[in-house]
Formats: structure tokens, sequence, C-alpha cells
């Protein structure tokens, strides 16, 4: 009887511990996020070679042209 509650409480531990490690974003994810953020969104809607404006982590303007991503021009 013991040997049965203690493999529950076991399992039951495992899989809330399970859960919480799936819920934190790893650093890959966050990094493809940001990228998706900074460079895919601005270009949402327009056509290849319109021109944007993209911010970096740094919190600087830049002039970006659309093709697939956002591509910064040369200043």
């Amino acid at each position: 009887m013991k040997s049965t509650i203690a493999l529950t409480l076991l399992v039951l531990a495992g899989a809330m511990t399970a859960g919480a490690v799936q819920a934190a974003p790893t650093s890959q994810q966050q990094m493809r996020q940001h990228f998706t953020d900074t460079m895919v969104k601005p270009c949402e809607g327009k056509n290849a070679g319109d021109t944007v404006t993209i911010t970096d982590r740094h919190g600087g303007k830049h002039t970006a042209i659309c093709t697939l991503t956002a591509l910064p021009v040369a200043e």
C-alpha cells in the first residue's frame, strides 16, 4: 500500500515537473520570436522593394527594404 502511494506521488511529481519545463520558452524559441518580430512583421502586407523602418535591440531605428524579410539599408 505504501509503495503504491509513493509510486503515485512520484508519477504526479514527474508530470508536474515536465509541464513546468515545457512551459518555459527556450532561448532558440526566444531568438526565433525576436527575429519574427523585428524582421518579418514590419514587411507583412508589403511588397518586395517597399521600405520600412525596423528597430534594433538597442532601440535604434533603421530603414530596411522588404524582400522575404526586412533587409537593412547601408547607411
